[in-house]
């Protein structure tokens, strides 16, 4: 008995996953999550005790965009909601962390334009790519260059600061 060819044809998509399952449960939650981060670091910018809960509250979301990806990969649950969502929450809350830091006056607003600009710049390409296939996130050059935003940005405040008094 003879076994059938293997297919030469491109690669077929991952079957799609119920939508119902920890990574979109916790992406769901990483989407209510800001707003309370929002509300935590705006509505007490001075407050030491009050930075320390937002700051706990920012980690645990971000904890939560790790384990979603890595449970996702694992498992190999992949989702519509999941592709839309996942991005939409990280960008939502890294949106807020670096626009409240800049409202409250601790990041300059020039930083958080051209973060969030490239940030939205890629979004929109990855998901007008999404009838091609799914892009994956450049984690190690995102943070990279994000450190790099923040090293100038503390010189740049510590420049205005020691000049100003």
């Amino acid at each position: 008995m003879s076994t059938p060819a293997a297919s030469s044809g491109p690669p077929t998509e991952p079957t799609e996953s119920s939508p119902w399952n920890v990574p979109n449960a916790l992406t769901a939650f990483r989407c209510v999550l800001v707003p309370l981060f929002a509300w935590m670091l705006l509505a007490h910018p001075d407050d030491a005790g009050w930075r320390i809960g937002t700051a706990v509250v920012f980690a645990l979301a971000i904890l939560t965009d790790f384990v979603d990806g890595h449970l996702a990969r694992k498992y190999d649950i992949v989702t519509k909601f999941g592709k839309l969502a996942d991005p939409i929450a990280d960008k939502a809350l890294t949106g807020m962390a670096f626009i409240g830091l800049s409202i409250i006056g601790e990041l300059p607003w020039w930083v958080t334009v051209i973060i969030l600009v490239r940030e939205w710049g890629i979004t929109l390409m990855r998901f007008l790519m999404l009838r091609y296939g799914v892009m994956a996130a450049a984690f190690i050059i995102t943070v990279l260059t994000g450190l790099d935003y923040i090293r100038e940005a503390v010189k740049l405040r510590r420049q205005a600061t020691s000049s100003a008094g």
